[in-house]
């Protein structure tokens, strides 16, 4: 496929069938990853990959809405950044903008493969409460800041695309 296709036909998918995702296929995920930009080419980010049924009911139960779907992925990828490269205030966006564009080229390399993927949101939807036993169930280091999860199987359909803006409508040119 060619990047401008695989970027059109993209959709975040929330049935999956029942065939596994494969050693193979999550490492070129993660190849995919590893080569996005990052601040100063920090290259801070690491996956923590969950195939366990229980830890995966377990983190559904924590992420908002995760549990009517997300449980039933094969797997499920959390999304971690060392920031204690990012402790100046003037980085304090920059540990969500490195893992976005790292999550992105996973989401467009897990399409090409015949992957369905949803990217879930973390900050919005975990109380303070729920990510401390998610720190602790996994034993995560405190310099690691859980950023998003990822869940990810084989695709049972390809859902459409809704309408998109005409491209005049995103443009300011100039200034407003």
């Amino acid at each position: 496929m060619y990047l401008k296709e695989i970027i059109k036909q993209r959709r975040s998918i929330r049935t999956w069938s029942e065939c596994d995702v494969s050693d193979e296929e999550l490492m070129e995920l993660i190849d995919a990853a590893r080569w996005a930009p990052s601040t100063g080419n920090k290259q801070a980010i690491k996956f923590l990959i969950i195939r366990d049924k229980e830890k995966k009911d377990f983190i559904a139960r924590i992420v908002g809405g995760g549990i009517g779907f997300s449980h039933h992925a094969p797997v499920h990828i959390l999304v971690l950044i060392d920031i204690r490269g990012y402790l100046s205030p003037s980085y304090r966006h920059m540990p969500y903008l490195d893992t976005g564009a790292a999550i992105q080229n996973m989401l467009l390399m897990a399409h090409s493969l015949g992957l369905g993927a949803c990217w879930l949101n973390w900050d919005g939807s975990v109380s303070p409460r729920s990510e401390e036993k998610v720190y602790e169930n996994f034993k995560i280091p405190r310099n690691y800041l859980i950023t998003s999860m990822i869940v990810i199987g084989r695709r049972s359909f390809n859902p459409e695309g809704p309408p998109r803006r005409e491209i005049k409508e995103l443009i300011i040119l100039e200034s407003f």
